[in-house]
């Protein structure tokens, strides 16, 4: 009997390791620079992870091994890391840099003047097709990422650190500054203050809000002893009261709105708390440093970036069962970032060149060919050349020969005509052969648009499932991701690969 139960005891205890060493944190090793200041995770693989400081470095193993890929012009400092698949946006305090080969090359797509050059946030609404760039010197809009223009009025001249878009609105952005935080409802034309960022008693400028989280439930703002949370889009605030944060400078957050739970990086160490119950519980065993400056959550990791290093750890597998978001929600979360099926179809037309576009164009240009008009040139001449010829001689035996008369005569003649058909502009026999083609675009345009709504559908649906019923089989959860990566390579090849760029 006791030797069963030694037995037993000794069987369970690995899994107990390991579940206890699930919850530790663990240092990213590989990188020596303790000057990080950003983090940047591929989320549909976290095996891809980027650091910054003054260089910008590169795994593609979880952290295990890593590779400097950028160095800021002049050690500037790498402000954040914003990661979408090879696209990596990196912002520093000399600009904007992009690359968009997963670091290999970099360039510079925004330089201000001044302090504007200091970039300290970004935010991009696909479905809007909108680009913010906030900087210590006002924030800028872009629709193409080319040509950046400064928003006037209060938001011009101040501290910009962080820009934000709502999940449900692509309209609807927010801008927490030095001066507090601002809201748009209309695309970044007319901004609004929503809150002030220093309490009136305070004496000193320091900067009270100091991280911004968007949900489905709302949003919620961290700073110098505050934490707040609005549910009507930052028109009124609760402030919540939680013995644990007396006094706590909240640096950063990250919210897991499935599980209901808020993730609080302080200059006390990292803090868990339940949105349900509002319990609050400390995690920092393993930590070699409670003074933190950013975590970030990503597929199942809490990463929180400290004075001593990166540190990762697990998150719990468990939830919450009460007050659940819907699953209609969860849903459009899920799909939240990706391209609508009308951009989609945009794009999958404009790479098959079959643009309705392009047979107006055609009738457009067929029905001008009536008023330019036909120019002819012809040119004729003639050169006529008569000559007459005599033997004589004299008395004294002197003989001549030569030509008694000569005569040229050059005939050159021109002419210029101008032809038009004016009877093209009702009717001319190209509209025929432009008829043909366009029945024969429309039919192909069909069939692309078709094939286009069934695979993102498809797709669509596939995620779906991996996302609500994922299979307990091993193989069938392999087969099911397969498919899913099946589908999205076959809206590649409908979009030129533009599809897995933006996803």
């Amino acid at each position: 009997m006791r030797f069963i139960l030694f037995l037993s005891l000794f069987t369970l205890l690995p899994f107990s390791l390991v579940f206890a060493q699930e919850q530790i944190w663990r240092r990213i090793r590989g990188v020596a620079d303790t000057q990080i200041t950003s983090i940047g995770i591929y989320l549909q693989n976290p095996d891809v992870l980027y650091l910054g400081s003054n260089f910008i470095y590169k795994s593609i193993d979880g952290g295990r091994s890593w590779s400097k890929v950028f160095a800021v012009p002049g050690m500037g400092k790498v402000n954040f890391l914003q990661v979408q698949k090879d696209l990596v946006y990196a912002g520093t305090e000399k600009g904007l840099f992009l690359s968009k080969d997963g670091g290999e090359t970099w360039r510079r797509v925004f330089k201000g003047k001044g302090e504007a050059n200091n970039v300290l946030s970004f935010a991009q609404s696909r479905s809007a097709n909108l680009l913010y760039l906030g900087t210590q010197r006002g924030l800028f809009k872009s629709r193409n990422g080319q040509r950046w223009r400064k928003i006037k009025g209060r938001l011009s001249e101040i501290e910009v650190y962080q820009v934000q878009v709502d999940l449900e609105n692509p309209e609807v952005a927010y801008a927490l500054t030095e001066k507090g935080l601002f809201s748009t409802e209309d695309g970044g034309r007319n901004w609004k203050r929503l809150l002030v960022s220093f309490a009136e008693e305070e004496k000193e400028k320091e900067r009270r809000l100091k991280d911004l989280e968007i949900g489905l439930e709302g949003l919620y703002l961290g700073g110098k002893d505050c934490l707040l949370k609005s549910t009507d889009k930052g028109k009124s605030w609760e402030e919540w009261r939680i013995g644990l944060l007396s006094g706590v400078d909240i640096r950063s957050l990250a919210l897991e709105e499935r599980k209901r739970i808020l993730y609080l990086g302080t200059d006390k160490g990292v803090f868990k708390l339940s949105l349900g119950e509002q319990e609050c519980l400390p995690l920092h065993q393993g930590l070699s440093s409670l003074d933190i400056r950013k975590i970030v959550l990503a597929r199942g990791s809490l990463y929180a970036i400290t004075k001593k290093g990166v540190f990762q750890r697990k998150v719990e597998e468990k939830g919450y069962s009460e007050e659940k978001v819907s699953w209609e929600r969860r849903i459009s979360r899920l799909f939240a970032y990706e391209p609508t099926i009308q951009e989609v179809q945009e794009k999958a037309i404009e790479y098959a060149e079959v643009h309705p576009q392009k047979i107006k164009r055609w009738r457009r240009l067929s029905a001008r060919r009536a008023i330019l008009p036909k120019l002819s040139i012809g040119v004729n001449g003639a050169k006529n050349r008569t000559l007459s010829d005599s033997i004589w001689g004299s008395s004294s035996g002197k003989h001549h020969i030569g030509p008694d008369d000569k005569t040229v005569d050059d005939n050159l003649g021109w002419d210029v005509s101008l032809t038009w058909e004016l009877g093209d502009l009702i009717w001319n026999s190209e509209q025929v052969d432009i008829d043909t083609r366009s029945r024969l675009m429309v039919q192909l345009r069909e069939d692309i648009l078709d094939e286009v709504t069934r695979t993102y559908f498809e797709r669509k649906r596939v995620k779906i499932d991996l996302f609500l019923s994922p299979p307990a089989d091993e193989k069938k959860r392999i087969e099911q991701r397969l498919k899913l990566e099946e589908l999205t390579a076959n809206l590649d090849a409908l979009t030129g690969g533009w599809f897995s760029r933006e996803i």
